[in-house]
């Protein structure tokens, strides 16, 4: 990936939707790992097999891939997330596959499910208005010279927050896909909380109107007890989500 993005950079290339079409057909590949339990430890271990080509992501090809890399004789198992392709109980990948192997029963991946849980109870109109605001204030630090100066500056003068937030100089924006992670940008957010509405109010003085809209909107009780509830409830999943990736 790494060369990937060299190569294009030295072509001078300054449309970025180049560079993503190009990445996402690098990422276009089945990732393969075997789970099994190993006698000379006497524990389950998780390998990392490789990465497979996928000219086409229907379930007839999927699987035909899947055995070229697999031994038939040892699969006692198969998982997969909840897509039609790999779930399908008739024609997707893991009814395929137990045509061939009778003993490979599926599992939906506990991980997915996990995100897919938290996904829905964000659904919450407090939980997602919170997310939003977190992400959009997060941004417009990040993307803004003046803006992250105004946080620095607020960070120097507490001591309490600059220490929680370990060396971090910024607000870490929500993570689109493992929602598990996002109780640390929240955790971010929650032990900055002075430094973040201090900035945002000196940059409202200064004629910001954006800022003031976040200030406005972090100011009201129903943001503060959201992100703390939320916080909490996030941090305890995550030794959950470590279990199942």
């Amino acid at each position: 990936m790494i060369t990937l993005c060299r190569t294009v950079t030295n072509a001078h290339v300054l449309d970025s939707s180049l560079m993503r079409l190009q990445i996402v057909q690098k990422l276009n590949k089945w990732l393969y790992a075997f789970v099994f339990f190993d006698n000379s430890q006497g524990i389950i271990r998780e390998e990392f097999i490789g990465f497979a080509e996928c000219s086409s992501t229907t379930a007839r090809h999927s699987h035909m891939v899947f055995f070229k890399i697999s031994e038939k004789r040892v699969l006692r198992g198969q998982g997969y997330d909840g897509a039609a392709n790999k779930s399908g109980k008739y024609r997707g990948v893991q009814a395929r596959v137990k045509q061939v192997v009778p003993d490979a029963e599926y599992t939906h991946c506990r991980a997915h499910n996990l995100n897919l849980s938290i996904i829905h109870a964000c659904k919450e109109p407090l939980v997602r208005n919170v997310m939003d605001t977190i992400q959009m204030i997060a941004f417009a630090f990040d993307y803004s010279a003046k803006r992250l100066t105004a946080f620095n500056e607020a960070l120097n003068q507490d001591e309490l927050a600059k220490a929680q937030m370990d060396n971090r100089r910024k607000l870490k924006t929500l993570c689109e896909t493992r929602w598990a992670s996002r109780a640390d940008a929240l955790f971010t957010v929650k032990t900055s909380f002075t430094t973040v509405f201090t900035a945002l109010e000196t940059l409202a003085d200064g004629g910001d109107s954006k800022a003031r809209s976040y200030h406005c909107s972090i100011s009201k009780f129903d943001f503060i007890i959201t992100l703390i509830t939320t916080e909490h409830v996030l941090s305890g999943l995550i030794n959950l989500s470590a279990l199942f990736t």
